[in-house]
C-alpha cells in the first residue's frame, strides 16, 4: 500500500531521464519490487525499485521513465498512474502523478564558471531572452539549479536571472554540468 510519494510531478521532456527519483513510502514493500507508470491506456513503463535500506519495508526509491520508454504522443499527456508491484505480481493502490513539460533553457550563462568544492559559492544563471521577455515560467513554479545530479533551490533575481548556491561537491569532482529545472 502506497502511503506517500516524494513528488507528484514528473517532467516529460528535456530533463526526462532516469535521474528523476521518487521516494515511495508505504507498507509491505518486501522483496524485489517494480515501479509501474501507466502513462496511457495500454501503455505501462516499468522501472526497478531500489531499497534505501535492505531491512526497510516502508521506503523505496523509483526511477522515473525515460523519453524512449514513453508513447510517441507523450508530450500531450498530463497525468500518469503510479503503482508498486511485488515479486508475486500483486499491485499496490494507484497514485496519480502530474506530467509537466520540462523547462527548456538554452544558451544560459553561468557566473562565475567555478565554485568551491566545499559548497556555498553563489552562482548566477543568466538566461538570454528576447526584448521584453522573461523566463518562460509561471510565478508559482519552484525552480532549482542542478549541479551534476544534486538539486539546490534557485532564487529569482529578475525576469531573466536566477541565483543558486553550489552544493558540496562529491569527492574528486572536477566539474559539474549546471542546469535549471522546474520542480
Amino acid at each position: 500500500l502506497i502511503a506517500s510519494v516524494s513528488q507528484r510531478e514528473l517532467a516529460v521532456n528535456g530533463e526526462l531521464s532516469r535521474k528523476q527519483l521518487l521516494a515511495v513510502r508505504g507498507t509491505g514493500l518486501i522483496g524485489m519490487c517494480a515501479c509501474i507508470f501507466v502513462v496511457a491506456p495500454m501503455h505501462e513503463v516499468r522501472t526497478q525499485a531500489s531499497k534505501v535500506l535492505a531491512s526497510d519495508t516502508e521506503l523505496l526509491h523509483c526511477e522515473g521513465p525515460i523519453e524512449g520508454e514513453l508513447p510517441s504522443h507523450f508530450e500531450s499527456l498530463r497525468f500518469a498512474a503510479f503503482a508498486i508491484e511485488n515479486e508475486a505480481g500483486y499491485r499496490s493502490n494507484h497514485v496519480q502523478l502530474q506530467l509537466r513539460q520540462a523547462l527548456q533553457v538554452t544558451g544560459a550563462q553561468i557566473s562565475p564558471s567555478f565554485a568551491r568544492s566545499q559548497g556555498g559559492s553563489r552562482v548566477v544563471v543568466t538566461i538570454p531572452t528576447r526584448e521584453g521577455e522573461g523566463l518562460p515560467l509561471d510565478l508559482s513554479d519552484r525552480l532549482e539549479c542542478k549541479f551534476g545530479g544534486v538539486l539546490v533551490r534557485a532564487n529569482r533575481l529578475s525576469s531573466h536571472e536566477l541565483e543558486c548556491y553550489a552544493p558540496i561537491a562529491p569527492l574528486r569532482t572536477r566539474q559539474a554540468k549546471v542546469s535549471v529545472v522546474r520542480n
